[in-house]
Parts: structure tokens; C-alpha cells; sequence
């Protein structure tokens, strides 16, 4: 997708934080999964990491980069036996820590005790990646998220949605995300476009089905009435579109819904950094200061264009004094491409989901294919993906 499809694109600026800023990274605690999810890019299964590699690999994250958050994943790291004492370790460096599980571990016997460890351990959000590409029906989905999500208000946990968009369901988000508006602690949703990662290996160019971003974008425009606030570029071209960022007010009562402003989502990401040395990358927005931060937005948005007040005036309308206002965020996350002119893999601007493989950066979704784990290594094919000029990209100073 082209920047140049996206209606506020001459106010859109391409987010191209340095290797050494970004923010972010995963760590896969292990590889053992109680899923077979449709379009999963792990394909080693049998190994679980030690503590002691675990914090290893943080270590060298954050010598990589400047890490504000990590995510954990695998796998699924609920099946890891020390859990909490992975979450202790990352906040013990100061950084934001948030976990992608499928829950079914939460949910079963023991799964309430394991939660409470992860909050005392000082877990930041949780993201549950539940749908039907993981075997379940409609209803079981909904149970399940319905479940998990009921645990998590209770805890007061900040929690998000993790889906594949698939060729049949790419018009998922705008329902998704006014149908769990009504838990407060519910902020946002990471949506990845559905792609065989064997495809991007074999140098094919077919997306086997996959909705095209877009399409999601026009769906997400039209079904919430939000544009994006920013967009992550790919490594080749900065008009080529690989992250749709979106952050935006939705009123849960009315379903009505404003979108903050690329000129003041920049504004906000500079003082951001200017106030913790740090980029913005996943710090959870606590509801006791939603009205605040709510306020201080309207505000700064009317200043920077006038005729925002009406929209703001128009959300907080049937609000309860703002109790229904959330502040959300989606990500759109379109996987890597071969690019057939270029005879590459077209990737994300210095990979933000990047994970520490055999000591170097790769990206999380392709790190079985160009740097497999472990005993797995010496079959790393490579050289016909991609060479070594990725690890230069994501590590150059």
C-alpha cells in the first residue's frame, strides 16, 4: 500500500526511528505451543530457553537499542516454568513489559494464580491472540475472549486483541474494537494481514488470498470514522505503507470515535522522548488518567485547527461526564513480501519486532528462516532469502 492511498497522507510523516532508538523488542522465551494456529511463522517447536539465556538475550536487546517496552512471546510463554521471573527481570531494567498468549493456560486450574504472579512480577498489558484461525468457532472465540478479558478488568490489567485479517474477515477491527470498548482497560488491537511465510521464502509473490491493507484501511476508515496517526515505511521505499498506526478517542456508549492528529501525534512522540530519553512505543494508558490526557488532547488539537472542537464536542455528547470516553490504538501489521523487482524481501523499517537470534537482530517473523535456534543453525538457508545485509539494516549505527 501507498502512502499516497491514505486521505490525510500530506499530514502523514514516515515514523524512521534510528536502529539504535527503536524501542521495541521480542523475546521468545520458548518455542513449545499448545496452538496450531493457520499462519503461525514458528516452526521449531521443542525448545524452552533458560532463565539464564533469557536474561542474556535482554541484556544484549537492550545494548542493541533503547528499548522502552519487550514483548514476550514464543511459542506460548505461559508454558515457560519461570514466567513471573522473566517479568521481574524486565522491569528490573526499567522497561515496559507486556505478554501475547493464547490463554489457554490462564484458563485452566492454576491459571488465576499464574496471572496474579505475572501482576505482582509487575506485568504492564497483556495481549490474548483468540480467533478462528486457531481451530475455533465463532462462539468459542467469543467465550473464551469474553473469559479472559472479564480476569483481566478485574485485575485492572491493561489488556489489547491480537488477529490475523484473513481474506475473509478484513473488515474485523471497527467491530472488534466498539464491541470491547465496553471494558475499561481494553486499549487497543495488533492486526496482522494473513501471509504463508513460506511464499516470502520461495520468492513468491502471490498473497495466497490475503486482504490487502488497503482494504483494511478502507474498512477501519468507513466502520470507526478514524484515519492514521502515523505509518511505519518499509526498508526500500518510504511511501510504501507497512504498519498503519492508529490512536483515537471512541466514545463506548455512542460508538462515535476521533482520531488524533498526525501533527500532534508527532508532537506528543518528541516530548515523549525529550522527557524519558526514550521513543513511545507501548506504555499503557491507566484509565484514572484517561480524562486527563483527554482533556489536555482536545485542547492541543482545537489550538493546532479550530474546527476540531466540533468533533470533540460531538464524542463527548451521552458520555457520562467522559466515563465512556477510551482512549485505543490499532496496529496494522503487514507481513514481509518478496520483492520481485528489487529481488528481496521487503521488510519493516528497522524491524521494531525484531528478537535476539544466535547473538544477532533478526526479525521475529522470518528469525526461523534466516537464523533458526539452537541445535537448528547449521540449517539456516539464508543466503537464498536474504544475506547479511538484513542484520546490517536492523544493527547499523
Amino acid at each position: 500500500m501507498k502512502v499516497s492511498e491514505i486521505r490525510n497522507s500530506r499530514d502523514l510523516r514516515p515514523m524512521k526511528i534510528p536502529a539504535r532508538e527503536v524501542p521495541h523488542a521480542v523475546l521468545e522465551s520458548n518455542y513449545t505451543c499448545n496452538r496450531q494456529c493457520t499462519h503461525c511463522y514458528n516452526r521449531f517447536r521443542g525448545i524452552v530457553k533458560t532463565l539464564e539465556q533469557i536474561r542474556a538475550e535482554i541484556d544484549q536487546a537492550m545494548a542493541k537499542r533503547n528499548l522502552e517496552t519487550i514483548s514476550i512471546l514464543g511459542g506460548e510463554p505461559t508454558l515457560h516454568p519461570h514466567l513471573p521471573e522473566i517479568v521481574r527481570y524486565i522491569k528490573s531494567r526499567n522497561l515496559v513489559c507486556q505478554i501475547l498468549t493464547n490463554g489457554v493456560v490462564l484458563l485452566k486450574a492454576g491459571g488465576d494464580a499464574l496471572l496474579d504472579r505475572l501482576i505482582d512480577a509487575g506485568l504492564d498489558r497483556i495481549v490474548v491472540h483468540v480467533d478462528d484461525g486457531q481451530g475455533l468457532n465463532e462462539q468459542e472465540v467469543e467465550e473464551m475472549r469474553t473469559s479472559l478479558f472479564t480476569k483481566f478488568e478485574r485485575r485492572k490489567l491493561a489488556f489489547a486483541l491480537s488477529i490475523t485479517l484473513s481474506s475473509d474477515k478484513p473488515d474485523a477491527i471497527p467491530g472488534v474494537m466498539k464491541r470491547y470498548a465496553r471494558y475499561r482497560y481494553f486499549d487497543g488491537i495488533l492486526a496482522t494481514v494473513a501471509r504463508h511465510m513460506d511464499q516470502v521464502v520461495q520468492s513468491l509473490t502471490s498473497s495466497n488470498g490475503s486482504p490487502e491493507l488497503s482494504d483494511v484501511y478502507v474498512n477501519i476508515s468507513g466502520g470507526l470514522q478514524v484515519e492514521p496517526s502515523s505509518y511505519l515505511p518499509s526498508n526500500l521505499d518510504d511511501r510504501e505503507v507497512r504498519w498503519l498506526i492508529y490512536f483515537y478517542y471512541l466514545n463506548a456508549t455512542t460508538g462515535k470515535s476521533v482520531s488524533t492528529s498526525p501533527v500532534f501525534t508527532r508532537l506528543m512522540r518528541r516530548a515523549y522522548r525529550l522527557l524519558t530519553g526514550r521513543h513511545l512505543f507501548a506504555v499503557p494508558m491507566r484509565p484514572l488518567l484517561s480524562k486527563l490526557w483527554f482533556l489536555c488532547t482536545s485542547l492541543v488539537e482545537i489550538l493546532l485547527d479550530p474546527v476540531n472542537i466540533f468533533r470533540y464536542v460531538h464524542l463527548v455528547r451521552n458520555s457520562a461526564l467522559l466515563r465512556s470516553i477510551r482512549f485505543q490504538y490499532i496496529v496494522v501489521q503487514s507481513a514481509p513480501q518478496f520483492n520481485a523487482e528489487k529481488q528481496c524481501v521487503e521488510l519493516c523499517y528497522h524491524c521494531p519486532d525484531a528478537t535476539i537470534r544466535n547473538g544477532k537482530l533478526a526479525p521475529v517473523c522470518l528469525a526461523d528462516w534466516i537464523s533458526p535456534p539452537g541445535e537448528h543453525h547449521a540449517e539456516s538457508g539464508r543466503e537464498p532469502l536474504m544475506s547479511e545485509t538484513v542484520y546490517a539494516h536492523l544493527e547499523e549505527a
